[in-house]
């Protein structure tokens, strides 16, 4: 069953967030990680959005993400944006 990853991230720099994205992108494919949607600017429907970006992942299963997620590929490229951020993402299964 397909998953949803969601993530909330703040940042201070955004030359150390491009140096984290250009990490983490490729990592996406192998563990068949998909974006749906990426915004500066998401639209609350009810109280605060909790960072500056927000971002729509699509996995095949909640295994998939948490696989991505834990990956040694995944983390080299977390590890690049943990001092400059705080980040927030939890994975939802599709019903």
């Amino acid at each position: 069953m397909a998953a949803y990853i969601i993530v909330h991230l703040d940042y201070q720099e955004q030359a150390k967030l491009a140096e984290y994205q250009k990490l983490a992108s490729p990592t996406m494919a192998p563990f068949g990680i998909r974006l749906l949607g990426k915004s500066l600017d998401a639209k609350p429907l009810e109280g605060e959005v909790p960072g500056r970006l927000t971002v729509l992942l699509e996995a095949d299963s909640v295994e998939a993400a948490e696989r991505w997620f834990h990956s040694p590929e995944y983390q080299r490229a977390a590890e690049a944006r943990r001092p400059v951020s705080s980040f927030n993402a939890v994975v939802v299964p599709a019903s």
